[in-house]
Protein backbone atom coordinates (compact mmCIF):
# COMPACT_ATOMS: atom_id res chain seq x y z
CA UNK A 1 0.00 0.00 0.00
CA UNK A 2 1.60 3.57 -0.73
CA UNK A 3 1.89 5.89 1.96
CA UNK A 4 -1.39 8.01 0.39
CA UNK A 5 -3.63 5.32 1.28
CA UNK A 6 -2.30 4.74 5.18
CA UNK A 7 -3.99 6.33 7.82
CA UNK A 8 -2.45 9.31 9.63
CA UNK A 9 -1.24 8.48 12.66
CA UNK A 10 -1.21 11.13 15.40
CA UNK A 11 1.60 11.75 17.30
CA UNK A 12 1.34 12.33 21.41
CA UNK A 13 3.55 11.94 24.42
CA UNK A 14 1.13 10.28 26.60
CA UNK A 15 -2.54 8.29 26.28
CA UNK A 16 -4.58 8.19 29.50
CA UNK A 17 -6.96 5.94 28.73
CA UNK A 18 -9.92 5.55 30.68
CA UNK A 19 -11.93 8.70 32.20
CA UNK A 20 -12.83 7.05 35.58
CA UNK A 21 -10.78 8.99 39.19
CA UNK A 22 -7.86 7.27 38.54
CA UNK A 23 -7.31 8.51 34.94
CA UNK A 24 -8.39 11.68 35.90
CA UNK A 25 -6.13 12.00 38.93
CA UNK A 26 -3.41 11.14 37.00
CA UNK A 27 -4.06 14.13 34.44
CA UNK A 28 -4.34 16.80 37.29
CA UNK A 29 -1.57 15.87 39.28
CA UNK A 30 0.51 15.65 35.67
CA UNK A 31 -0.52 19.09 35.31
CA UNK A 32 0.43 19.90 39.02
CA UNK A 33 3.78 18.98 38.10
CA UNK A 34 3.68 20.51 34.62
CA UNK A 35 1.10 22.80 32.61
CA UNK A 36 2.72 22.39 29.34
CA UNK A 37 1.78 18.37 29.83
CA UNK A 38 -1.76 19.56 28.98
CA UNK A 39 -0.98 20.06 25.27
CA UNK A 40 1.10 16.48 25.12
CA UNK A 41 -1.26 14.39 26.68
CA UNK A 42 -4.88 13.24 25.80
CA UNK A 43 -7.52 11.01 27.79
CA UNK A 44 -9.54 8.05 25.85
CA UNK A 45 -12.90 7.54 26.82
CA UNK A 46 -15.19 4.83 25.44
CA UNK A 47 -18.32 5.68 26.08
CA UNK A 48 -19.38 9.34 27.35
CA UNK A 49 -20.16 11.08 30.41
CA UNK A 50 -22.53 11.38 32.51
CA UNK A 51 -21.87 6.96 31.88
CA UNK A 52 -23.46 4.54 34.36
CA UNK A 53 -20.87 3.59 36.72
CA UNK A 54 -21.52 0.75 39.31
CA UNK A 55 -19.96 1.87 42.40
CA UNK A 56 -20.67 2.14 46.23
CA UNK A 57 -19.75 5.62 45.78
CA UNK A 58 -17.74 5.97 49.28
CA UNK A 59 -14.93 8.74 48.49
CA UNK A 60 -12.63 8.52 52.61
CA UNK A 61 -10.62 11.00 53.97
CA UNK A 62 -7.97 9.96 52.42
CA UNK A 63 -9.82 10.65 49.32
CA UNK A 64 -11.13 14.05 50.23
CA UNK A 65 -7.59 14.76 51.12
CA UNK A 66 -6.06 13.92 47.75
CA UNK A 67 -9.17 16.00 45.86
CA UNK A 68 -7.46 19.00 48.25
CA UNK A 69 -4.62 18.67 46.99
CA UNK A 70 -5.35 19.29 43.14
CA UNK A 71 -7.35 22.37 44.91
CA UNK A 72 -10.70 21.35 43.93
CA UNK A 73 -13.57 23.14 45.98
CA UNK A 74 -14.72 21.62 48.98
CA UNK A 75 -17.34 20.66 49.17
CA UNK A 76 -17.98 19.55 45.96
CA UNK A 77 -21.09 21.42 44.21
CA UNK A 78 -22.79 17.78 43.53
CA UNK A 79 -25.31 16.40 46.27
CA UNK A 80 -23.70 13.89 48.49
CA UNK A 81 -24.39 12.06 51.92
CA UNK A 82 -21.99 12.40 54.81
CA UNK A 83 -21.16 9.34 57.16
CA UNK A 84 -19.94 10.36 60.36
CA UNK A 85 -20.91 6.62 62.20
CA UNK A 86 -19.86 4.02 61.06
CA UNK A 87 -21.67 0.86 62.85
CA UNK A 88 -19.15 -2.77 61.82
CA UNK A 89 -21.26 -5.64 63.12
CA UNK A 90 -21.10 -9.40 63.29
CA UNK A 91 -23.92 -11.30 65.40
CA UNK A 92 -24.65 -9.54 68.48
CA UNK A 93 -21.49 -7.63 68.63
CA UNK A 94 -21.36 -4.14 67.31
CA UNK A 95 -17.75 -1.92 66.52
CA UNK A 96 -18.62 1.60 66.42
CA UNK A 97 -16.35 4.30 64.57
CA UNK A 98 -16.80 8.22 64.56
CA UNK A 99 -15.47 10.67 62.58
CA UNK A 100 -16.39 14.34 60.96
CA UNK A 101 -16.76 12.88 58.14
CA UNK A 102 -15.49 9.12 58.02
CA UNK A 103 -16.41 9.42 54.45
CA UNK A 104 -18.77 11.09 52.39
CA UNK A 105 -21.08 8.57 49.54
CA UNK A 106 -21.43 10.35 45.89
CA UNK A 107 -23.63 9.15 43.04
CA UNK A 108 -20.37 7.63 40.82
CA UNK A 109 -21.96 8.77 37.49
CA UNK A 110 -22.74 12.88 38.88
CA UNK A 111 -18.94 12.47 40.72
CA UNK A 112 -16.94 11.03 37.93
CA UNK A 113 -18.60 14.07 35.38
CA UNK A 114 -18.07 16.82 37.72
CA UNK A 115 -13.99 15.52 38.17
CA UNK A 116 -14.00 15.16 34.38
CA UNK A 117 -15.47 18.72 34.01
CA UNK A 118 -12.49 19.86 36.50
CA UNK A 119 -9.83 18.07 33.89
CA UNK A 120 -11.46 19.54 30.60
CA UNK A 121 -11.99 23.07 32.26
CA UNK A 122 -8.31 23.10 32.88
CA UNK A 123 -7.08 22.50 29.55
CA UNK A 124 -6.46 19.26 29.09
CA UNK A 125 -8.30 17.02 25.98
CA UNK A 126 -10.54 14.24 26.32
CA UNK A 127 -11.67 12.44 23.48
CA UNK A 128 -14.97 10.71 24.22
CA UNK A 129 -16.69 7.74 22.34
CA UNK A 130 -13.86 6.62 21.39
CA UNK A 131 -12.67 3.01 22.35
CA UNK A 132 -9.40 1.08 22.16
CA UNK A 133 -9.27 -1.45 20.11
CA UNK A 134 -5.30 -2.48 19.79
CA UNK A 135 -2.46 -1.73 21.49
CA UNK A 136 0.93 -2.66 19.89
CA UNK A 137 4.61 -1.84 20.94
CA UNK A 138 7.53 -0.11 18.66
CA UNK A 139 10.73 0.63 18.94
CA UNK A 140 9.83 4.32 18.63
CA UNK A 141 6.47 3.98 20.98
CA UNK A 142 3.05 2.44 21.59
CA UNK A 143 -0.01 2.19 18.87
CA UNK A 144 -3.14 2.97 19.79
CA UNK A 145 -5.50 1.59 17.70
CA UNK A 146 -8.95 3.15 18.19
CA UNK A 147 -12.35 3.08 16.66
CA UNK A 148 -11.25 6.64 14.96
CA UNK A 149 -7.87 7.21 15.09
CA UNK A 150 -4.38 5.42 15.34
CA UNK A 151 -1.90 7.00 17.84
CA UNK A 152 1.89 7.16 18.39
CA UNK A 153 2.32 7.38 22.28
CA UNK A 154 5.76 7.70 24.35
CA UNK A 155 3.71 6.40 26.72
CA UNK A 156 0.20 5.03 28.14
CA UNK A 157 -1.80 4.97 31.28
CA UNK A 158 -4.10 1.85 31.82
CA UNK A 159 -7.34 3.42 33.66
CA UNK A 160 -9.20 1.26 31.93
CA UNK A 161 -10.75 -0.80 34.81
CA UNK A 162 -10.59 -4.16 36.57
CA UNK A 163 -11.79 -5.26 32.97
CA UNK A 164 -9.88 -2.69 30.72
CA UNK A 165 -7.74 -3.67 27.58
CA UNK A 166 -4.62 -2.73 29.70
CA UNK A 167 -5.17 -4.69 32.28
CA UNK A 168 -5.44 -7.54 30.23
CA UNK A 169 -2.50 -7.00 28.28
CA UNK A 170 -0.43 -6.81 31.27
CA UNK A 171 -1.87 -9.18 33.44
CA UNK A 172 -3.00 -12.15 31.37
CA UNK A 173 -0.34 -14.80 33.08
CA UNK A 174 0.16 -13.29 36.53
CA UNK A 175 -0.70 -15.90 39.49
CA UNK A 176 -1.92 -13.02 41.94
CA UNK A 177 -5.07 -11.75 40.55
CA UNK A 178 -7.92 -11.49 42.87
CA UNK A 179 -10.80 -10.86 41.33
CA UNK A 180 -13.73 -9.75 43.74
CA UNK A 181 -17.51 -10.25 43.67
CA UNK A 182 -19.56 -7.37 44.09
CA UNK A 183 -24.17 -7.04 43.96
CA UNK A 184 -25.54 -3.86 44.73
CA UNK A 185 -28.91 -1.85 44.08
CA UNK A 186 -30.02 1.98 44.93
CA UNK A 187 -33.69 1.47 46.91
CA UNK A 188 -36.13 4.48 47.64
CA UNK A 189 -35.47 6.24 50.63
CA UNK A 190 -36.23 9.62 52.57
CA UNK A 191 -34.30 12.10 54.30
CA UNK A 192 -35.66 11.12 57.84
CA UNK A 193 -34.57 7.53 57.91
CA UNK A 194 -31.91 6.60 60.48
CA UNK A 195 -29.10 6.44 58.08
CA UNK A 196 -29.53 10.13 56.76
CA UNK A 197 -30.53 11.65 59.78
CA UNK A 198 -27.60 10.07 62.32
CA UNK A 199 -25.15 10.12 59.45
CA UNK A 200 -24.76 6.25 59.39
CA UNK A 201 -23.16 3.37 56.86
CA UNK A 202 -23.78 -0.07 58.35
CA UNK A 203 -20.90 -2.99 57.28
CA UNK A 204 -22.60 -6.62 58.51
CA UNK A 205 -20.07 -9.22 58.44
CA UNK A 206 -22.62 -11.89 59.63
CA UNK A 207 -22.67 -13.11 56.43
CA UNK A 208 -18.80 -14.67 56.77
CA UNK A 209 -20.55 -17.44 58.42
CA UNK A 210 -22.15 -18.65 55.24
CA UNK A 211 -18.28 -18.43 53.61
CA UNK A 212 -19.00 -14.69 52.10
CA UNK A 213 -15.41 -13.18 52.26
CA UNK A 214 -16.71 -9.79 52.73
CA UNK A 215 -20.10 -7.62 53.73
CA UNK A 216 -23.49 -6.38 53.29
CA UNK A 217 -23.34 -2.69 53.20
CA UNK A 218 -25.86 -0.44 53.72
CA UNK A 219 -24.75 3.53 52.86
CA UNK A 220 -27.38 6.78 52.51
CA UNK A 221 -26.77 8.05 49.05
CA UNK A 222 -28.11 10.72 46.49
CA UNK A 223 -29.12 9.85 43.31
CA UNK A 224 -30.63 12.69 41.03
CA UNK A 225 -31.60 14.70 43.67
CA UNK A 226 -33.22 12.13 45.71
CA UNK A 227 -32.29 10.20 48.65
CA UNK A 228 -31.64 6.82 47.58
CA UNK A 229 -30.37 3.83 50.17
CA UNK A 230 -26.88 2.47 48.65
CA UNK A 231 -27.14 -1.27 49.31
CA UNK A 232 -25.18 -3.93 48.24
CA UNK A 233 -22.47 -7.40 49.19
CA UNK A 234 -18.77 -8.03 49.13
CA UNK A 235 -16.97 -10.83 48.32
CA UNK A 236 -13.50 -10.57 48.04
CA UNK A 237 -12.40 -13.79 47.29
CA UNK A 238 -8.83 -13.58 48.56
CA UNK A 239 -9.30 -16.93 50.01
CA UNK A 240 -9.43 -19.27 46.75
CA UNK A 241 -9.84 -22.30 48.44
CA UNK A 242 -12.82 -21.30 50.47
CA UNK A 243 -16.13 -22.33 49.24
CA UNK A 244 -17.86 -19.71 46.60
CA UNK A 245 -21.51 -18.61 47.89
CA UNK A 246 -24.39 -17.52 45.73
CA UNK A 247 -24.43 -13.60 46.52
CA UNK A 248 -28.03 -12.94 44.56
CA UNK A 249 -29.87 -15.29 47.27
CA UNK A 250 -27.67 -14.29 50.56
CA UNK A 251 -28.35 -10.33 49.50
CA UNK A 252 -31.54 -10.94 48.62
CA UNK A 253 -32.46 -13.02 51.77
CA UNK A 254 -30.66 -10.41 54.13
CA UNK A 255 -32.41 -7.43 52.93
CA UNK A 256 -35.61 -9.35 52.87
CA UNK A 257 -35.45 -10.33 56.53
CA UNK A 258 -34.95 -6.31 57.27
CA UNK A 259 -38.13 -5.64 55.45
CA UNK A 260 -37.06 -4.52 52.26
CA UNK A 261 -39.31 -5.32 49.18
CA UNK A 262 -36.90 -6.77 46.24
CA UNK A 263 -40.18 -7.43 44.15
CA UNK A 264 -39.00 -4.60 41.53
CA UNK A 265 -35.60 -3.60 42.53
CA UNK A 266 -32.72 -4.07 39.77
CA UNK A 267 -29.37 -5.43 41.37
CA UNK A 268 -26.38 -5.63 39.21
CA UNK A 269 -23.00 -6.73 39.82
CA UNK A 270 -19.22 -6.72 38.67
CA UNK A 271 -15.99 -7.63 39.41
CA UNK A 272 -13.30 -5.65 41.20
CA UNK A 273 -9.42 -6.63 40.43
CA UNK A 274 -7.92 -6.82 44.05
CA UNK A 275 -4.73 -5.14 44.94
CA UNK A 276 -1.56 -7.97 45.19
CA UNK A 277 1.69 -6.56 45.92
CA UNK A 278 3.17 -8.81 42.94
CA UNK A 279 0.47 -7.92 40.84
CA UNK A 280 1.62 -6.76 37.37
CA UNK A 281 1.79 -2.75 37.52
CA UNK A 282 4.16 -1.54 34.51
CA UNK A 283 5.42 -3.04 31.39
CA UNK A 284 8.01 -0.98 28.73
CA UNK A 285 6.28 2.31 27.92
CA UNK A 286 2.61 1.40 30.30
CA UNK A 287 1.37 1.94 33.81
CA UNK A 288 -1.60 0.57 35.37
CA UNK A 289 -3.50 3.10 38.05
CA UNK A 290 -6.47 2.37 39.86
CA UNK A 291 -8.57 -0.78 39.66
CA UNK A 292 -6.89 -2.20 36.34
CA UNK A 293 -3.78 -1.92 39.07
CA UNK A 294 -5.94 -3.22 41.91
CA UNK A 295 -8.79 -2.28 44.49
CA UNK A 296 -8.71 -2.82 48.10
CA UNK A 297 -9.14 -6.13 49.00
CA UNK A 298 -9.88 -5.31 52.35
CA UNK A 299 -13.15 -3.52 51.77
CA UNK A 300 -13.44 -3.19 48.14
CA UNK A 301 -13.00 0.65 48.25
CA UNK A 302 -12.07 1.81 44.94
CA UNK A 303 -12.00 5.31 44.11
CA UNK A 304 -9.62 7.14 46.96
CA UNK A 305 -6.83 4.48 46.47
CA UNK A 306 -8.03 5.49 42.60
CA UNK A 307 -7.49 9.19 43.49
CA UNK A 308 -4.24 8.04 45.41
CA UNK A 309 -2.66 6.34 42.13
CA UNK A 310 -2.91 9.33 40.32
CA UNK A 311 -0.19 10.91 42.42
CA UNK A 312 2.70 8.60 42.50
CA UNK A 313 1.80 7.22 38.92
CA UNK A 314 2.50 11.09 38.04
CA UNK A 315 5.43 11.33 39.49
CA UNK A 316 6.58 7.83 38.01
CA UNK A 317 5.45 9.59 34.24
CA UNK A 318 7.43 12.92 34.89
CA UNK A 319 10.66 10.77 35.66
CA UNK A 320 10.39 9.11 32.41
CA UNK A 321 9.40 11.92 30.09
CA UNK A 322 12.89 14.15 31.67
CA UNK A 323 15.17 10.48 31.68
CA UNK A 324 13.79 9.34 28.65
CA UNK A 325 13.83 5.66 30.49
CA UNK A 326 10.03 4.36 29.69
CA UNK A 327 11.00 0.75 31.15
CA UNK A 328 9.13 1.60 34.54
CA UNK A 329 11.21 -0.69 36.14
CA UNK A 330 11.17 0.72 39.85
CA UNK A 331 7.44 1.77 39.79
CA UNK A 332 6.61 -1.46 41.43
CA UNK A 333 8.85 -0.33 43.98
CA UNK A 334 8.00 3.49 43.99
CA UNK A 335 4.35 2.41 43.99
CA UNK A 336 4.41 0.11 47.28
CA UNK A 337 6.34 3.05 48.39
CA UNK A 338 3.92 5.59 48.27
CA UNK A 339 1.06 6.93 50.36
CA UNK A 340 -1.38 4.66 48.37
CA UNK A 341 0.97 1.86 48.10
CA UNK A 342 0.90 1.88 52.15
CA UNK A 343 -2.63 2.10 52.04
CA UNK A 344 -3.65 -0.69 49.92
CA UNK A 345 -0.49 -2.90 51.61
CA UNK A 346 -2.43 -2.89 54.92
CA UNK A 347 -5.83 -3.62 53.38
CA UNK A 348 -4.42 -6.04 51.58
CA UNK A 349 -2.50 -8.00 54.47
CA UNK A 350 -5.99 -7.57 56.40
CA UNK A 351 -7.67 -9.10 53.75
CA UNK A 352 -5.24 -12.08 53.24
CA UNK A 353 -5.28 -13.09 57.24
CA UNK A 354 -8.99 -11.60 58.10
CA UNK A 355 -10.85 -13.58 55.48
CA UNK A 356 -8.91 -17.15 56.11
CA UNK A 357 -10.21 -17.01 59.50
CA UNK A 358 -13.55 -15.03 59.31
CA UNK A 359 -15.42 -18.62 59.15
CA UNK A 360 -14.40 -18.98 62.80
CA UNK A 361 -16.82 -16.95 65.12
CA UNK A 362 -13.90 -17.30 68.12
CA UNK A 363 -11.43 -15.19 65.88
CA UNK A 364 -14.22 -12.78 64.48
CA UNK A 365 -15.31 -11.66 68.26
CA UNK A 366 -12.15 -10.97 69.16
CA UNK A 367 -11.38 -9.29 66.45
CA UNK A 368 -14.38 -6.87 67.07
CA UNK A 369 -13.29 -6.93 70.78
CA UNK A 370 -9.96 -5.53 70.14
CA UNK A 371 -11.39 -3.19 67.76
CA UNK A 372 -13.64 -1.62 70.42
CA UNK A 373 -10.77 -1.15 72.51
CA UNK A 374 -8.69 0.83 69.73
CA UNK A 375 -11.83 2.41 69.12
CA UNK A 376 -11.27 4.57 72.52
CA UNK A 377 -8.36 5.80 71.54
CA UNK A 378 -8.68 6.45 68.05
CA UNK A 379 -9.67 9.91 67.36
CA UNK A 380 -9.11 11.00 63.42
CA UNK A 381 -7.51 14.42 62.97
CA UNK A 382 -9.04 17.41 61.35
CA UNK A 383 -8.86 18.08 57.84
CA UNK A 384 -8.48 21.40 57.92
CA UNK A 385 -11.33 23.18 55.30
CA UNK A 386 -12.88 19.30 55.54
CA UNK A 387 -13.20 18.36 58.71
CA UNK A 388 -16.39 20.12 59.61
CA UNK A 389 -19.41 19.71 57.27
CA UNK A 390 -21.43 22.63 56.38
CA UNK A 391 -24.91 21.48 56.72
CA UNK A 392 -26.28 24.79 55.11
CA UNK A 393 -23.87 24.46 52.19
CA UNK A 394 -25.07 20.93 51.21
CA UNK A 395 -28.31 21.56 51.65
CA UNK A 396 -27.98 24.60 48.92
CA UNK A 397 -26.49 22.32 46.88
CA UNK A 398 -28.93 19.67 46.91
CA UNK A 399 -32.03 22.46 46.53
CA UNK A 400 -29.94 23.90 43.29
CA UNK A 401 -29.49 20.30 41.67
CA UNK A 402 -33.29 19.51 42.48
CA UNK A 403 -34.06 22.69 40.62
CA UNK A 404 -32.14 21.94 37.84
CA UNK A 405 -33.50 18.21 37.86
Amino acid sequence: MSDFYKPSIEQIDLIIIGSGPAGLSTALHLLKEDQSLKERLIILEKDSHPRQKLCGGGITRYGLWTLKSLNIPYPLPIPFAVVEDIQIHYRNQTLRLSGDPLFHVFNRVEFDSYLLSVVKERGIKVRENEKVLEISYKPEGVIVKTEKNTYLAKIIVGADGSKGITRRLLTKRSKHNYVARVLELKYPSEEKSPLFLEKQAHFDFTPVTRHLQGYIWSFPSWVDGKPMLNLGIYDARVNKKGKKPNLLPLLEGYLTSLGFDMSHINIMGHPIHGFHPLNHFAAQRTILVGDAAGADTLFGEGIAPALGYGETAAQAIMHALKSNDFSFKNYRLQLLRSKVGRYLMLRWLGAAVSYRFSEFPLYMHALLAVGNLLAHFWHPGALDNVNRTDTKKIERIHHNHQMRT
